[in-house]
């Protein structure tokens, strides 16, 4: 079954599916347009954002994940929305309190919708809430860490050249630590990774950034403070 097909019922010949399809797939038809290649298609969907008709559809995609594009008169207020971004600060000092699912859920869901490289989609998001998980992981992370401002504190060639790092900031991570300090999660109480194969990706460190920083906006929407580390 091809991965995009046209309603015959539908479909006014208007030709946006074939301006906007950076795969090329549609071509004019006599009275419909026509796919060539269909199975190249990376569900990207913009074909069935501008399509007036609805007339594109998915075989294995449900109908109900798609969503209409917005109008000019829906779109969030450019002053308001710049607002949000200048006024976003960093948490460093967090309260305890658990973090409802319902909001972890948005969170991920808005890193979800977050542009990748040719839409492979491919990055996975795992959440940490146990409070002895969260100690495991970053007695794990500092002992990395160590080892690292050990490497680049060698007075050799090594890994400062080869990877362009500086021991201090995360030597400080690791002094904060061996002191009881958390310098490196603060004491939050949720930690979210993102991550992801860069065999299944062309721009692997775009998708994670992109995806974490739409996950910042709705964290901040949610009254919710974040540290990106």
């Amino acid at each position: 079954m091809n991965k995009v097909m046209v309603d015959p019922e539908r479909c006014k010949m208007c030709g946006l599916c074939i301006q906007v399809c950076p795969r090329d797939i549609f071509v004019e038809g006599s009275k419909i347009a026509q796919t060539i290649e269909p199975d190249r298609c990376y569900y990207c969907g913009h074909c069935k954002a501008v399509c007036p008709e609805n007339a594109l559809y998915f075989p294995a995609i449900p109908e109900e994940d798609f969503e209409s594009a917005l109008t000019a008169a829906e779109l969030p207020n450019p002053d308001r929305l710049l607002l949000q971004f200048r006024s976003r600060r960093t948490t460093r000092h967090f309260r305890p309190d658990a973090v409802e699912r319902e909001k972890l859920e948005k969170i991920i869901q808005a890193g979800r919708y977050a542009p990748t490289g040719h839409n492979n989609q491919a990055v996975q998001y795992l959440v940490v809430q146990s409070s002895q998980a969260l100690a495991k992981l970053k007695e794990q992370a500092i002992k990395a860490l160590a080892a690292l401002v050990n490497e680049l504190e060698k007075p050799t060639e090594t890994a400062r050249e080869k990877q362009g790092s500086s021991p201090s900031g995360n030597k400080k991570k690791v002094e904060a630590a061996q002191r009881g300090q958390d310098l490196l999660f603060y004491n939050a109480p949720v930690l979210m990774i993102g991550h992801t194969d860069p065999s299944k990706t062309f721009f692997p460190a775009w998708d994670v950034s992109l995806a974490a920083m739409q996950m910042l906006l709705m964290a901040e929407a949610l009254e919710l403070g974040t540290c990106l580390n």
